[in-house]
């Protein structure tokens, strides 16, 4: 008993392809990872193929010369750069940090002499009751780990 409009070979052929074009809707996810390597390493390979090509010649045709001399280039045309773009950033962090430390060290003191109750306290006077001085904490924070920890 078929339906007027939709014959045997029409609805496995219709879900022969719904089923390709699901299955393929989901392999694509799984191997995108492992896709997106090789098609930039074939678009790199394209896109240096013209100079590749031209240092062969240069070289008598041998082949493995040029691929080397190729990739020396290349490598020389990246790393330079970026080794003096990195080289730059390290200069301007070490600067940086050079002058940032004897600012927070005159802003801020040291961290053994900060007091997170009494700057609590200072700034919100309603929490006085509520949060635990220094020593309670430190308290708090041996007793179960039963420490030597000097409180003070």
């Amino acid at each position: 008993m078929e339906h007027a409009g939709i014959s045997g070979k029409k609805f496995r052929a219709a879900f022969v392809l719904i089923l390709v074009v699901a299955v393929s809707a989901l392999f694509l996810p799984v191997t995108w990872p492992f896709l997106k390597p090789l098609l930039l390493g074939a678009l790199l390979a394209g896109l240096f193929r013209p100079p590749y090509q031209w240092v062969t010649r240069r070289l008598g045709d041998r082949r493995s010369l040029g691929a080397v001399v190729t990739l020396l280039i290349l490598f020389i045309l990246v790393v330079g750069p970026i080794s003096v773009f990195l080289g730059v950033v390290v200069q301007q962090a070490l600067n940086i940090s050079d002058q940032a430390i004897p600012w927070v060290r005159q802003h801020l003191g040291s961290a053994s002499t900060f007091n997170a109750h009494d700057w609590l306290v200072q700034k919100f006077p309603a929490l006085a009751d509520h949060v635990p001085s220094q020593e309670e904490r430190c308290r708090m924070w041996a007793r179960p780990r039963r420490a030597r920890v000097r409180c003070s």
